[in-house]
C-alpha cells in the first residue's frame, strides 16, 4: 500500500508551528503501536481535561529525548487549534486516498506524517466541539492528544480553516464523509464564494474585520453593536430594529452570543458575544468573562444593551 505522502523531510520537534510550542500543552510519549498515552514530567499519565499534567515545549522535548520516546500536543478549548487525523491502513482504498490527498491540499496548512509515516496530521486553526470521526478521518479541537511527529509535509502556518472544517465535519456527522471531496468541486466553491462576497451588507462586512482584528475573544453587546452600526450614518433604522438585526449580522461573521447575560463592571445582565472559541466560553465563570474583556487596556464603551 502506498503511503499517503512520499519523502517526508526529517523528524524535528522545532520544526513545529512556533504558535504551538509557545503555549505549555505538552506531554511525553512511548509513541509504539500499544503505548499512545501521554505523560506528565513525574512519569505518570496525564490528563486531557487537566492542565496541570502538562508541560512546556522544552520541557517534553528534553524528556522525549531522555525517555527515547515522543511529544504530543493536548487540545483544549481554550486554544485556537484543531487537528485533522488521516488514518492510512493496509485496507484503506484508492477512492479513499485521493480524497485524503484532497483534504490535505484544500485545507492547505502545516501537516506532518503521522507516528506510523503513512498518514497525516493537518494542523488548523478552528473549532467544532467534541471530537468526530467518521471514514478513517478523525477531527479534534478538544480534549484530545495527538502525537507530534515534525516529519514536515506542508511547512506552512497553522491556517484559519473554521469555514472549512466546519462543512467537513458537517458532512461527517451526517454519515456522509464521502461527499467531502473539495477538489472535485472546486469551481463550484469558487462560484459559491462569488455569490456569498457579492451579497454582503458593509455591516457583514464590518462584522468580519472586528473578528479578524479584535484583541480579545469577547465583546460586550453594547460594544458589538457600536461596532456594526456607527461605520454607516445613513442606515436610520430605529435601535430596536437594528438591535433585532445584529444576531443574523453576527452569526454570519462566526460570532456567537453567550448563553446567559453576566453582572460585570457593578452592572446587571450585560450580554457578551464570542468573536472566537464560543464553545471555550459557554461555561465560563463571570470572573473569567471580565478578565477577557479587561484584557487590553483601550477603555470600554458605556454598557447599556437592552434587557
Amino acid at each position: 500500500m502506498q503511503n499517503l505522502a512520499e519523502g517526508p523531510q526529517a523528524s524535528i520537534f522545532h520544526r513545529l508551528p512556533a504558535e504551538m510550542r509557545a503555549l505549555p500543552q505538552w506531554c511525553v510519549t512511548a509513541g509504539t503501536a500499544t503505548d499512545k498515552a501521554p505523560y506528565g514530567a513525574d512519569g505518570k499519565r496525564a490528563r486531557t481535561t487537566d492542565p496541570s499534567t502538562w508541560m512546556d515545549f522544552a520541557t517534553a522535548c528534553r524528556l522525549a529525548t531522555e525517555w527515547r520516546g515522543l511529544i504530543g500536543f493536548v487540545l483544549s478549548a481554550n486554544d485556537p487549534f484543531a487537528c485533522i487525523d488521516l488514518d492510512v491502513k493496509d485496507d484503506t482504498t484508492a477512492e479513499d486516498m485521493e480524497r485524503f490527498k484532497s483534504i490535505v491540499t484544500t485545507f492547505n496548512s502545516y501537516s506532518e506524517l503521522s507516528r506510523s509515516g503513512r498518514g497525516m496530521h493537518i494542523w488548523v486553526r478552528g473549532n467544532i466541539g467534541p471530537g468526530c470521526k467518521r471514514g478513517g478521518v478523525e477531527v479534534y479541537s478538544q480534549e484530545r492528544f495527538i502525537i507530534c511527529t515534525g516529519s514536515v509535509y506542508i511547512d506552512a502556518p497553522v491556517e484559519d480553516r473554521q469555514e472549512l472544517l466546519a462543512n467537513m465535519v458537517t458532512q461527517m456527522r451526517a454519515r456522509n464523509i464521502a461527499a467531502f471531496n473539495p477538489g472535485a468541486h472546486a469551481a463550484r466553491n469558487d462560484a459559491k464564494e462569488a455569490v456569498i462576497a457579492n451579497s454582503r451588507t458593509r455591516h457583514d462586512e464590518v462584522a468580519l474585520e472586528l473578528v479578524a482584528s479584535h484583541p480579545r475573544k469577547l465583546i460586550t453587546a453594547e460594544d458589538l453593536f457600536s461596532a456594526v452600526f456607527d461605520v454607516d450614518p445613513n442606515f436610520t433604522p430605529d435601535a430596536g430594529r437594528k438591535w433585532a438585526l445584529l444576531p443574523h449580522i453576527a452569526r454570519k461573521a462566526g460570532i456567537e452570543p453567550l448563553p446567559k447575560p453576566f453582572a460585570l463592571y457593578g452592572r446587571p445582565k450585560v450580554k457578551v458575544w464570542a468573536l472566537r472559541n464560543a464553545q471555550g466560553w459557554r461555561g465560563a465563570l463571570a470572573m473569567a468573562v471580565e478578565a477577557e474583556l479587561n484584557r487590553i487596556t483601550a477603555p470600554e464603551a458605556p454598557l447599556s444593551p437592552p434587557a
